[in-house]
């Protein structure tokens, strides 16, 4: 709630004494005891109770503690219920709240609000980003200050369509190819996908190694694509081209369309022949055009090559 100046009349909780603006609760009345329930909070009692500030954050736009000043707590009791205003007693629940059982609860429901079981291809994005917090992590290359600093990597999952499905997090201890090889169980655990299907994972050129190469095309639970690091352009023979299609893609307003012409030669590639080498030549509505190249599996890739040219 905000506070006003004039009475504010509150009807949606079937309370009808208007709510005048008072002046500001005293220190002690900031204060809430953890010890109202001597039981002990159980997780969800526990975000009931510091879930209610929250809510009435969101008209003020306040992003930070100290821009909660306009916030009417009395108001917010009548309509939330008991909640939890000083910062110390919601740092500790948020603690304990942030246990790893309740993030795999929240990214169980999250992958259940996208419809996530119907995806079979997943992107691997991974972050890096200066960590200025005060736990003692391992020092990395930060691109952002251009220096060797403390730094935070970020290991997101999307699907195809963009929805973030999944997160870890983890310092310098471990380059991506160990991050993505250790993920993958814990993807499957979490989310609670069926051991028996196929997925394809699509990522970003960090992920070259033969290593990782050799133990995409022996599982037998998912495809790798990524780019080849290293391409040399002008390997393009369009008497070797094994198909092409068009991409349309709309701007701003549905009039505003762009075209992208893919042509794709599709071929055993020279450094691992169990690997399969995509040569794309993606032109734009400008005529511009781009050589690129693409390796995913020889075995066991039952789509057709035009199909992994469009996901990636």
């Amino acid at each position: 709630m905000i506070r006003h100046s004039k009475p504010l009349k509150i009807q949606s909780m079937g309370c009808d004494q208007a709510c005048m603006r008072r002046p500001a609760p005293a220190r002690r009345d900031m204060e809430v005891s953890m010890t109202a329930n001597p039981g002990g909070h159980s997780k969800t009692a526990a975000l009931s109770t510091i879930n209610g500030p929250w809510p009435g954050r969101s008209p003020l736009r306040t992003r930070h503690s100290r821009e909660t000043k306009l916030l009417d707590f009395e108001d917010l009791r009548r309509l939330l219920g008991r909640t939890l205003r000083s910062l110390f007693p919601q740092r500790t629940q948020l603690s304990e709240l942030a246990a790893t059982q309740s993030v795999d609860q929240l990214l169980g429901f999250n992958a259940e609000l996208v419809e996530m079981s119907q995806s079979q291809d997943f992107y691997f994005d991974p972050h890096t980003k200066h960590y200025t917090g005060m736990q003692n992590v391992l020092k990395g290359w930060c691109a952002r200050i251009r220096w060797a600093d403390k730094v935070l990597h970020s290991d997101f999952v999307h699907t195809a369509a963009g929805d973030p499905v999944y997160l870890e997090c983890a310092d310098n201890y471990q380059d991506i190819r160990q991050r993505f090889e250790a993920l993958l169980p814990r993807f499957r655990r979490v989310l609670e996908i069926p051991a028996n299907k196929m997925i394809t994972w699509v990522i970003d050129r960090g992920i070259f190694s033969q290593e990782v190469f050799k133990k995409a095309i022996e599982a037998p639970d998912y495809h790798l694509i990524t780019w080849e690091k290293n391409y040399r352009r002008g390997q393009w023979d369009v008497s070797r081209r094994s198909g092409q299609y068009m991409l349309e893609r709309t701007r701003n307003h549905a009039q505003d369309k762009r075209a992208y012409r893919f042509e794709y030669i599709d071929q055993s590639w020279a450094k691992n022949p169990k690997m399969r080498q995509l040569i794309v030549l993606a032109t734009n509505s400008k005529g511009r055009s781009v050589e690129v190249s693409i390796l995913t599996h020889a075995d066991g890739v039952l789509r057709e090559s035009a199909d992994k040219v469009e996901v990636y």
